[in-house]
């Protein structure tokens, strides 16, 4: 029996066992899909607006931030040395690779440092992580994760344009809401207050803008609904996140971790 199914990112904790999902899914026509719902964060969408409407000119640095500050073990499986898939890279990290890829595509080049920066006897999995993904035309995406960034608000995304930059502090209000009880029906939901904004600097169409960027709405329930729709259509190919992102996602944390083990830069072939 074969199962439409929706997975938990990373979706596996190996790119071959990616790839082996994706081609049962491919041959079966049956629905596969990782629950990449940050792509529906509203700085996110926000950001993807900016880029695209070409406000800040030509994109040349792309920074963004999953921070926290955790000087201790909290528990769970994901501070467990001997468990597949632990640390921070696989967790908060799928999500910033994600929505790079979703941005701009696959990278020609990854350098990283994945390390554990707090070395506390209770745990020695992955805390801290800087990847840079290197585009052609000398184009990087930062992504960056740390365990000990004490400073509020903190960043989220710094993306630096020929025209001008657009920098973004404070994480998306959706998990928050969710935890308190708000529904994803209340208007209020995924709705950022004015304090929460970023703010831009370029220039636009011949005028200097210089200000605050009202946040897009989040909306997670997008990621269900197109699922839905899917599974109604019958056709993977309505995916928004497919399979195939899975794989480029897992891929894309297998050659961090090898470019930190053996301090060097790694080719996409």
């Amino acid at each position: 029996m074969v199962l439409l199914v929706v997975v938990e990112k990373p979706f596996t904790v190996t790119s071959q066992e990616a790839e082996a999902l994706a081609k049962i899914s491919r041959e079966t026509g049956k629905i596969c899909s990782v629950y990449q719902n940050r792509r529906w964060d509203g700085d996110f969408l926000t950001v993807k607006k900016l880029v695209a409407g070409g406000h800040l000119g030509r994109v040349v640095e792309f920074e963004s931030h999953f921070d926290r500050f955790r000087n201790f073990v909290k528990g769970g499986w994901r501070e467990k040395d001997d468990q597949p898939g632990a640390g921070m890279l696989y967790d908060l990290g799928t999500h910033l690779i994600d929505q790079a890829l979703h941005l701009f595509g696959m990278p020609k080049s990854v350098y990283a440092t994945v390390t554990n920066q707090r070395q506390l006897k209770e745990s020695n999995v992955v805390d801290d992580f800087t990847i840079i993904l290197q585009y052609e035309g000398g184009f990087k995406a930062v992504l960056r994760s740390s365990m000990l960034a004490r400073q509020t608000p903190v960043l989220r995304y710094s993306v630096r344009g020929m025209n001008g930059s657009y920098t973004k502090h404070f994480l998306d209000i959706q998990e928050d809401q969710l935890k308190s009880g708000l529904l994803p029906t209340d208007a209020s939901y995924g709705v950022e207050k004015p304090e929460q904004w970023g703010t831009i600097n370029s220039d636009v169409n011949g005028l200097h803008l210089v200000g605050q960027v009202e946040t897009q709405k989040g909306e997670y329930l997008t990621y269900y609904n197109n699922v839905g729709e899917s599974i109604l259509k019958n056709d993977p190919s309505h995916l928004e996140v497919k399979p195939e992102d899975g794989v480029n996602c897992i891929r894309l944390v297998e050659l961090a971790r090898q470019s930190s083990e053996e301090g060097r830069t790694i080719s996409l072939k």
